[in-house]
């Protein structure tokens, strides 16, 4: 279940990235909130 769950944060890690260099600023702000909820 860990390696599942690690994988799936790596693959929403991958789309982040992507995400943020097509649309840079107003992204990186939508997914460090994003990121912010899923590790508290």
């Amino acid at each position: 279940m860990e390696n599942y769950l690690a994988t799936h944060y790596l693959l929403i890690l991958l789309v982040s990235i992507s995400e943020i260099i097509q649309n840079q600023r107003d992204s990186i702000k939508t997914l460090s909130v994003m990121w912010a909820f899923l590790f508290i």
